[in-house]
C-alpha cells in the first residue's frame, strides 16, 4: 500500500478538496492496488472458476441420471439409484456457488477447504460402481484446487474493503458525533444548574 498517496488523499479531504465519498473510494482502491492484475484478469479467472463449477455441476446432473436411469432399469439395483438421487443434491450445491464466484463472494473458499465430503462421495462411488460418480468428483478436485489456490482473489475483494473501510470510518464518525451530542447535553444541564 502507497502510504503517501493515502496520506496526500486524506490531506485533501482536510482541505475539502475532495468529498468524502470521493475520498473513501480512492482511498479503497489504493488500498487493493497492490495487485498487479487487473480487474479483468481477475474477472477473466473469475469467470473461469464459476464456469468449472458450472460444468461440474452439469456434470453431476448427468451422472445422476445416468446411476438413476440404470440402476433402476438396468442394473435392477436400488442402491444405484439412492447414490443417484444423492448426487443430484451435490449439483445444487454446484450451481448455487457459481454465483457467489462470479460476486466474488470472501466465503467462497470456505466451501472448498474441507476434502472429507469429497471423499465420501469418491468410496461411496468406488465401492458401489458408480465409475462416472468418480469422474465427477475429479472434476470437484480440480475446481477445488483451482479457488484455493487463488484464495487471495476473494479475500481482496475491492467492495468488500471499500464497504469495511466505509463502515469503519462511519463508525468512528458516528461515535464523535455521540460523543459531542453527550458533551452538549452535560454543559446544558451544567448551565441549567448553574442559573438556578
Amino acid at each position: 500500500m502507497n502510504l503517501d498517496e493515502l496520506e496526500k488523499l486524506a490531506e485533501l479531504r482536510k482541505k475539502g478538496i475532495i468529498t468524502k465519498k470521493d475520498f473513501d473510494i480512492m482511498s479503497a482502491k489504493l488500498l487493493c492496488a497492490e495487485d498487479p492484475e487487473t480487474e479483468q484478469e481477475i474477472q477473466n479467472k473469475l469467470n473461469s472458476f464459476a464456469t468449472y463449477e458450472l460444468l461440474s455441476g452439469i456434470f453431476w446432473i448427468v451422472t445422476a441420471l445416468f446411476q438413476i436411469i440404470f440402476g433402476a432399469f438396468y442394473f435392477e439395483k436400488w442402491y444405484i439409484v439412492l447414490i443417484g438421487v444423492w448426487n443430484i443434491f451435490a449439483s445444487c450445491g454446484s450451481f448455487s456457488l457459481v454465483s457467489r464466484i462470479k460476486k466474488r463472494d470472501p466465503q467462497v473458499p470456505r466451501f472448498y477447504e474441507g476434502i472429507v465430503g469429497l471423499i465420501i462421495v469418491l468410496i461411496i462411488n468406488l465401492v458401489f460402481g458408480a465409475i462416472i460418480g468418480v469422474v465427477a468428483v475429479v472434476m470437484e478436485f480440480v475446481v477445488r484446487s483451482k479457488i484455493l489456490a487463488n484464495r487471495e482473489i476473494f479475500e481482496r475483494n475491492p467492495e468488500v474493503q471499500n464497504q469495511e473501510f466505509v463502515e469503519e470510518h462511519t463508525c468512528s464518525l458516528k461515535t464523535k458525533k455521540q460523543n459531542t451530542k453527550v458533551k452538549q447535553k452535560k454543559t446544558t444541564k451544567n448551565n441549567q444548574r448553574g442559573k438556578k
